[in-house]
């Protein structure tokens, strides 16, 4: 039997992987172009689409890719912003979420889905996850529902879209709105061109470093609503009209405009979405293929009415089964020591952030302004939501999305490395002991 990397023995990754992001020189032409332009913000361009459709040449690589972006999703409008956080934000705002109101949503995600609606003064309330898919339980939502609820904010984790039939179904029956927080499901579409981020009121995306399209930072909101769409622009361009001129202001927004260089990165990412997402889900189906015959692990529950999902991160349920009673986080361990990039994920639900529960000690005065006498029990969820509690503490395996673009023989390294740990797990007991 090897010895684990963990204890002495050799790396089972033993070569570099995937790296990521990914550009080519295309990318990089266009960047020394807009770099010699002297044209670095959106204003600094006048032109439109001609009659024809196609766009005059005197137009902003960040308008250029709004219209890319807004065409592969099938939405009609999109405007990028600088953040997946302050999208959140902005369409919150254009969704008339204020002061006093309560947002449904799940607290597995990053933290962002919950800061936002607490940025407008209003409250988030958990619901839980699914066990098999991580993203929110529809049958749980209708019971979290009261006099104060506004939206529901659903997340796709990872690039798997949630069951928005139901969620939209809940929505109508109780007028709500619904906001996607797509910012890990850029490229994801189901059939009947529905892609995340367009099927409900409005979508939010990010273009953070670990997204599957990056400028390093960024962010987009999107919508099939015209006069939603109007309140996107107004609130990312610091509150103006688009009839008004430069310094009317109609509403309190921010500066949230990306500027031409990550327009033109975008671009080049985005076309290089479709390519990357087959790959992807290829290289992930064999992966899991070749980790059937390891017991305790398997993979989430996938859509099967999905026509392309972006997988941008790789989650894996560690049941336990036939491991001795090792704990995740000890596989864990040993999987990084062989040079794996598997981590925990989120290792505490949202509500369980030190964040909220230092709240009453720091902001106790401030409840008012959210509409309440004092701020919630965040610690209720605990038990409200048992499985995002299990994802968090014991079953719930992330890995980096690139790892599904290498070869063939790179996802037989990965899954070798898995075998190792499990033929050595007697070796983890060290660990847990």
């Amino acid at each position: 039997m090897s010895k684990l990397a963990l204890f002495g023995g050799s790396k089972a990754v033993n070569r570099p992987l995937p790296p990521w992001p990914v550009h080519d020189e295309q990318d990089a032409e266009g960047l020394m172009q807009v770099l010699r332009s002297g044209k670095w913000w959106l204003y600094a361009y006048g032109g439109g689409p001609r009659p024809d459709g196609t766009m005059s040449d005197d137009v902003s690589q960040v308008e250029r890719f709004e219209r890319e972006f807004a065409a592969a999703h099938f939405v009609k409008h999109c405007h990028a912003v600088t953040s997946g956080t302050c999208a959140l934000e902005i369409a919150l705002k254009a969704m008339s979420v204020g002061p006093g109101a309560e947002v449904i949503t799940t607290g597995y995600t990053f933290i962002a889905s919950s800061s936002a609606i607490l940025s407008r003064c209003a409250l988030p309330v958990y619901v839980d996850i699914d066990a098999d898919t991580y993203n929110i339980d529809p049958a749980r939502i209708e019971e979290a529902i009261t006099s104060r609820t506004r939206a529901i904010e659903v997340v796709h984790l990872g690039g798997e879209i949630c069951d928005m039939d139901a969620i939209l179904g809940i929505a109508r029956r109780h007028g709500l709105a619904v906001i996607e927080d797509a910012a890990q499901a850029t490229g994801s579409i189901l059939e009947g061109n529905r892609a995340a981020g367009g099927i409900g009121d409005v979508g939010t995306y990010s273009f953070q470093a670990s997204k599957v399209v990056t400028a390093g930072e960024g962010g987009a909101c999107a919508t099939q609503d015209d006069p939603i769409a109007e309140l996107i622009w107004s609130y990312r361009n610091c509150g103006r009209s688009k009839t008004g001129v430069w310094y009317e202001h109609h509403r309190f927004g921010h500066n949230n405009r990306l500027s031409e260089f990550q327009g033109v990165i975008l671009r080049g990412q985005l076309r290089r979405l479709t390519e990357q997402c087959r790959t992807r889900e290829h290289n992930y189906r064999l992966f899991l293929r070749k980790l059937a015959g390891i017991p305790g692990i398997t993979g989430r529950k996938l859509r099967p009415d999905s026509v392309q999902r972006c997988l941008s991160v790789i989650i894996l349920t560690f049941t336990g089964e036939g491991w001795d009673g090792i704990h995740r986080d000890a596989v864990l361990e040993a999987l990084q020591a062989e040079g794996v990039p598997a981590t925990l994920g989120y290792g505490w639900a949202n509500y369980r952030n030190p964040a909220f529960l230092e709240m009453p000690q720091r902001l106790g005065r401030e409840a008012f302004a959210f509409g309440v006498d004092r701020f919630p029990d965040w610690q209720r969820y605990v038990e409200r939501c048992p499985a995002t509690e299990r994802a968090c503490s014991h079953r719930a395996i992330f890995m980096p999305h690139a790892l599904m673009l290498g070869s063939e023989a790179d996802i037989q390294m990965l899954a070798d490395a898995f075998a190792k740990v499990y033929e050595c797990r007697s070796e983890l007991a060290r660990l847990d002991g």
